[in-house]
């Protein structure tokens, strides 16, 4: 039976997207090489429960849309936490990265990565506000991912 991720780990793989780091490019492509590790691990996971999933998986690429979105959401962030809120999220994702995950239970664990100064509530708010979750959720509509997690039928091209 094909797993059916909580809302909460839906979330989370929304969350995985954002950036948490300041301007500079140095801390941008760490944080990049983290989201990547940290998607790459969500996608294992998915691989296990159901093979097929390969040809649907969303691209954790980002584009210039997700770069406007995700400096709005580390704007707001260090606006309502600080610079130190931005820093610790990066080093808790490079540790969260750096873990070892063999099922969904162990990212349920994971998922307080994010240091205390932004309830998860106002998180998601933010991500939501900056145009980051209907990015995120508009990828994983159009690679087939959000039908694929439903249960529909597989589009054409995927059935042979």
């Amino acid at each position: 039976m094909f797993y059916r991720p909580s809302f909460r780990q839906v979330i989370f793989s929304v969350f995985i997207s954002l950036p948490m780091v300041a301007y500079s490019q140095t801390e941008l492509e760490q944080f990049e090489e983290v989201a990547e590790a940290m998607s790459a691990k969500m996608n294992e996971l998915f691989l296990v429960q159901d093979p097929s999933l390969k040809e649907v998986l969303p691209s954790t690429d980002w584009d210039d849309e997700f770069r406007s979105a995700a400096k709005c959401v580390l704007d707001l962030y260090r606006s309502e936490a600080g610079d130190e809120f931005v820093a610790q999220m990066l080093e808790n994702g490079k540790k969260f990265a750096s873990s070892e995950l063999t099922n969904f239970d162990d990212i349920e664990k994971a998922l307080d990565f994010m240091p205390d100064g932004i309830s998860d509530a106002r998180q998601i708010a933010i991500s939501q506000e900056c145009g980051m979750t209907d990015l995120t959720l508009k990828r994983m509509q159009e690679s087939g991912f959000t039908d694929a997690l439903r249960g529909k039928a597989p589009a054409a091209n995927e059935s042979e």
